[in-house]
Order: structure tokens, then sequence, then C-alpha cells
């Protein structure tokens, strides 16, 4: 469209073209001719002068979403000598009537040496609603996905690219500049056990079988989430394989809800379980010692002059022992924990002064790290869980040497593993699982233990969301007793 136009046949016959609306503007923007097509298009009209009147529209602000300019592309045009393509305008009358145009613009150089702009114009406002139509569409689209959490895809199995809605970004964790766009992308998102599974269920798809599978992903945080995906491969008249497009739903909130029901639903069955074995031995172990004291009560009424009272004091002691032990045990039961900051060097040494026992003057402690860290935890159930251990390392030392405990931290996984290693006379491999349950003792029936301290210990942990187990070890070489902690309570706690 460069060249040069003044009154000649070449302008004459661009103006009265027929077939695209021309207009001719100067170095300053202004119309001063246009052809019949372009004058409808842009409402001109022509004074009693014969003049071009000023156009009843003004040009709207450039509006980004939609890629127009605000203004007709005079400057660049002349500036750089060149053709511009395709710049959209959006074209405001003064009755609120709204037309976009799309423009074309060449430099030409007029008889005289002024240059001067040749735009050609076409009613692009079709095509520029049904564009918005879209894009409010995709928006509806992408805020419905948003609020029921399931993003779809499509898979071009001849180029191997992967296109996800803004939801699947949204459910994977990711940003689009983070996503690689390719089938290898996604299965590097995909949790390492799941991954030979859900390559086989896309095998299957693509020999035509349905696909519809449930795994684990891994965002880019760490976070584990579980998604549920359903789609369909679309083949040619010739069985080839063409895109695979299906959805993909976020479905972690419902599958946790159900462990934590589980969670909720074993823990209730082992307190039952707990406490019908409570209600079958509580009755020897609590009649026991008042047997005993009854016993020793009748002699005493038979031989007065040789009362020794110490038995019946050590029977009654035992039995007050075991009824406030049981105590602490039912109200953990059922008490939830209040999570605090706790620093464990403060309830490890309100634990050591509340023991009452001979040998625990004896008690050696050590730690690692030095200070032990802060966890969130019931400062009350953690203290009488350390008490229960430390007891067990001086009640059942060995004889040969003074009580001594370690004891260790370290975090795995969002998870505080607290570690009690003491130098007792240990436990067999046979009793590790049991000496958790309520009134299990491996020691002789002398009254040195009541049989709910490690019960007790394991009903701290599991209130808090952990476990506790003991490792495995040679008789005779100590106990070590590893208790967790998740640093955030786990669902259904």
């Amino acid at each position: 469209m460069r060249g040069e136009l003044g009154s000649g046949d070449l302008l004459a016959a661009l103006l009265d073209s027929g077939v695209v609306a021309v207009a001719l503007l100067d170095g300053d923007g202004a119309i001063r001719d246009a052809n019949a097509l372009g004058r409808r298009l842009l409402g001109l009209a022509e004074g009693d002068d014969g003049e071009l009147r000023p156009p009843p529209w003004h040009i709207a602000p450039a509006d980004p979403d939609r890629a127009t300019a605000d203004a007709f592309p005079v400057a660049p045009v002349l500036a750089a000598r060149a053709p511009v393509h395709n710049v959209r305008l959006t074209l405001v009358w003064s009755d609120g009537g709204i037309r976009h145009i799309a423009v074309d613009a060449a430099p030409v150089e007029g008889t005289t040496g002024e240059w001067q702009v040749l735009v050609s114009l076409r009613d692009a406002t079709e095509r520029i609603l049904a564009e918005q139509a879209l894009r409010q569409r995709e928006a509806e689209l992408a805020e419905a996905q948003q609020l029921a959490g399931l993003g779809s895809w499509v898979s071009d199995l001849d180029t191997g690219s992967v296109r996800w809605s803004d939801e699947v970004y949204r459910i994977f964790g990711l940003r689009r500049e983070e996503w690689g766009g390719t089938h290898e992308a996604f299965l590097e998102r995909v949790h390492p056990d799941d991954r030979e599974r859900v390559q086989a269920a896309v095998d299957a798809a693509l020999a035509g079988d349905e696909y519809d599978i449930e795994h684990r992903i891994i965002r880019p945080n760490g976070r584990v989430r579980h998604v549920h995906q359903r789609g369909r491969v679309d083949f040619d008249a010739r069985g080839r394989a063409l895109r695979m497009i299906g959805t993909v739903l976020d479905v972690t909130e419902p599958r946790e809800a159900a462990r934590a029901l589980e969670h909720s639903r074993a823990a209730l069955e082992r307190q039952n379980a707990e406490l019908r074995r409570l209600a079958e031995v509580a009755a020897h172990h609590l009649q026991e010692p008042v047997r005993r004291a009854a016993v020793y009560a009748q002699r005493l009424e038979r031989h007065p002059g040789a009362a020794d009272w110490s038995h019946l004091h050590a029977q009654l002691a035992r039995m007050g022992k075991l009824v406030g032990d049981l105590q602490r045990y039912l109200a953990y039961q059922t008490r939830t924990p209040e999570r605090t900051a706790v620093a464990l060097d403060t309830v490890l040494a309100s634990a050591r002064a509340d023991l009452d026992l001979p040998g625990a003057g004896a008690l050696t402690i050590t730690t690692a790290p030095a200070p032990l860290p802060t966890v969130e935890a019931d400062p009350v159930q953690l203290t009488e869980a350390l008490r229960q251990l430390l007891d067990n390392a001086v009640r059942y030392r060995r004889p040969d040497e003074p009580p001594l405990v370690h004891v260790s931290t370290h975090y795995d996984k969002g998870t505080w593993i607290l570690t009690v290693a003491d130098n007792s006379q240990g436990i067999e491999a046979a009793y590790r699982d049991r000496v958790f349950r309520l009134f299990e003792r491996l020691g002789p029936d002398d009254g040195s233990g009541t049989g709910v301290g490690l019960a007790l210990v394991r009903r701290v942990a599991e209130n808090h969301g952990g476990e506790v187990h003991i490792e495995p070890r040679e008789p005779g070489t100590g106990t070590v007793l590893h208790l967790t902690l998740p640093a955030e309570p786990s669902p259904g706690d």
C-alpha cells in the first residue's frame, strides 16, 4: 500500500472501491477522505462545504483484555514508514452505540511530499462480541470448576501436549510456568507408588477401556492430595487414537474424613475392648489388696499381741496407687488434649520431680539435643507419660547399675519422634506389645507396679494422634521406647 497518492487514478480507485472500506488520514490522525463503504462504516457525512464533518464518535480507551488500541495507528506507521495490521479500535457513538473495527494501515506520500496514512477498515463487532461471550463462558466455567474442585484436561496424542484448566493447576498446586505440559510431566506429579497403576489405566483407555481411576499426587510443597480422574479417548474412523479428554476431582477432604471416621471407629473399638478388659480384671486387681488386708485384719484379731501393721499398710497403699492410676487412665480415656507450646525440658523436669519411689534419687537423665525442642502437646498428659517411663526405668533397673535414661528427639515429615532409652532389665520380644495392655505386668506380683503405666503412655500418644512402640533389643540391654507426636493434629483428633 505504500506509494505516492495525489489526485490520480489510484487514489480515486481506492476511495471509490466497493469491495473494502478505506479512509485517508493526515499526520495528526484526522480523517481527510473515505470511500462510500468507509463513510458508512464510520458514520461520516459531508458538510455544506463538501468537507467531512467531525465523526459522531470517540475512540474508547485501550482495553488489554480485548487487545484494543486508543487511536488510529498513525504515529507508529509514520515513524517506521511501515504498515501495521489488525489494530482493533472501539468506537463509541454519542447515542451510546458501540462498533468494533479492525484496521490495517500503511504510509503513503503525497505529491507535495507530505506523508499520510491509508487505512482499510473491517467491522469486527460480531467477532469481538463472540470473543467476549467466549471469555465470559470460560470465566464462568473456571469459577464453576473452582467451586466444585473439578478441573478438566485435554491430551493431544499426536503432539504429546497436555492442556489443563485453571482448576487443575490449583489442584496440583502449580503455576503455569511450573508445568511442563506433557504426559511425562503429569506422571512426575503422581505419587511414586501410584505411577505404574496410573500408566496402566491410561494404556487400557487407549485400548478402548474406560478411564476411571483414583490416585495420589504430590504438590511442590510435599503435601499429598487424592484425586479422582475420569476420561475418554477420541478415535478417528480408522481407530487411531487422536486425543484423550477428561476431568480431575480433588477428593482429599472426603478421603481424609473417611480415614478420620475409621480412626474414630478403631479408637472406639479399642476403648470398648479396654473397658471390657477393665471390667474383667479390675475386680481381681482391686479386690486382691482388700482380700489380703482382710486376712491380716483377721490375724490381728486372733493374735492382737503380735500386731504387724506393715503388711496391712502395704496392701492399702498398693490399692490406693492402683485406684489413682486407674483414675488417671480413665480420665485420659475421654479427655481431649489441651494442646499448647510445651518445652520438653520443662515437662521432663516436672516428671522427674513427681517420682516417689526408692532409687529415684540415683536416676541420671541425659538429653539430645540440648535444649530439647518445644512441641505442641497437652503438658499434663505428656508429663504423666514421661513420669511413667522414668518410673519404669527406676523400678526395673538392673541391681548392679544406677538407673540411666537418655531422652532424644528428631523431626520427620511433620511428626516429632520422642525416644526414651534406659538401662533397665529390658523387655523380651514376646511382651513388647502386651506391656501396653491394661494391667499387664512382667515383674513378680510383689506390689512393685500396677500394670497401668505403659497403657497410660499409649493412651497419651493416641490422644495426640500418635503412637508408641518398643524397639527390638536383646534382653538385659535396656529398653528403647519411641513416642510420636504429630506437629499438627491429624483429622479426627
